[in-house]
């Protein structure tokens, strides 16, 4: 006597686990709304930046006055009181300088960073997300993510190349993995540089459940 199972049937198949259009949704809502919030929090700090530079070149135009005043005045026995103001005054000029010098090195990387998190926000492909961000000081980047399968990876890169600021990023070197856990692929697209110091952003996202 025996008995005779039909391991075909139905039942004993293993259903793929496909991610629902509401969660891919909601992912990718999210997605945006990181990148935007960050965009909004470097372009408030870019505005505070700016009004501290304008005070200071107006400070500094209102000193280059002062000593220009001070050198006509010069005469009789108020020249050496006046000498020494002037000294002081063109030392604090200096100082003015300096900070001046370094706020315009502080504005280039932060308007180049809000400029590329713009156009990483407007570039979205059906089926593929990021999970992680970072932009190097010298022009470095890497892009980290996810996707239904690896077809969707190229196409992403090919609307990257298309925009004005993200196509110079060249993001030669790409590296597409399979993901076990929940289906899909990761992938990696990076034109990394090393000993760069990093000016990084990172947008960490939670696996997705079907």
């Amino acid at each position: 006597m025996y008995q005779q199972i039909n391991l075909y049937q139905p039942v004993f198949r293993h259903e793929k686990k496909v991610f629902s259009a509401l969660t891919l949704l909601q992912l990718l809502g999210i997605t945006v709304l990181v990148l935007l919030g960050i965009y909004a929090g470097l372009r408030w700090q870019l505005a505070q930046v700016e009004h501290n530079l304008a005070a200071l070149e107006t400070q500094h135009v209102r000193l280059n006055q002062q000593i220009d005043a001070l050198e006509q005045a010069q005469a009789g026995s108020e020249l050496e009181t006046l000498d020494n103001r002037i000294a002081q005054l063109e030392q604090r000029r200096g100082l003015l300088d300096q900070v001046l010098e370094e706020l315009d090195s502080f504005q280039a990387p932060e308007r180049r960073f809000s400029a590329l998190l713009t156009g990483l926000a407007r570039v979205q492909t059906t089926g593929l997300w990021l999970t992680r961000i970072e932009l190097l000081a010298d022009g470095g980047a890497t892009l980290e993510g996810r996707a239904w399968d690896a077809q969707r990876v190229p196409a992403y890169l090919e609307q990257l190349g298309a925009s004005d600021h993200l196509g110079e990023l060249g993001l030669s070197q790409v590296r597409i993995d399979n993901g076990p856990e929940t289906g899909g692929v990761r992938f990696s697209l990076s034109n990394r540089h090393a000993d760069s110091t990093r000016l990084s952003r990172r947008a960490d996202r939670r696996e997705p459940t079907s």
